[in-house]
């Protein structure tokens, strides 16, 4: 399952494939299962821990939290789907942060190689 045709906004195939596996757990609540699971599978605001506790976690939320869960996520979707091209290369840089260490190893890494 692709989320997304922008592989700029692309979430880890893996990651994807790991929250459609989990089960979502018996609950009282009314919501389309498959759509919530992709939501959320695809999600880019939510790593991959807060994923797997939100699927897990389904058994204890309200229907107004099912029904919010479900129009923020949805809304991040089409934002994204929207986002303007400047924005898109400031974003790609968030998306795509590496953290310092992973900066300075290939720096290392370059400079060895030269």
């Amino acid at each position: 399952m692709a989320c997304t045709a922008d592989p700029l906004f692309a979430v880890d195939p893996k990651e994807v494939k790991t929250i459609l596996a989990a089960t979502i757990p018996q609950h009282e609540t009314v919501f389309d299962e498959a759509q919530l699971h992709s939501l959320v599978a695809c999600a880019l605001s939510i790593t991959l821990a807060e994923k797997l506790e939100i699927i897990s976690g389904i058994s204890k939320f309200s229907q107004l939290q099912i029904d919010a869960l479900v129009r923020i996520l949805s809304e991040e979707r089409v934002v994204f789907a929207e986002l303007e091209e400047k924005h898109r290369r400031g974003l790609a840089e968030l998306v795509t942060f590496k953290e310092p260490a992973d900066e300075l190893a290939a720096l290392w890494d370059d400079a060895r190689t030269e």
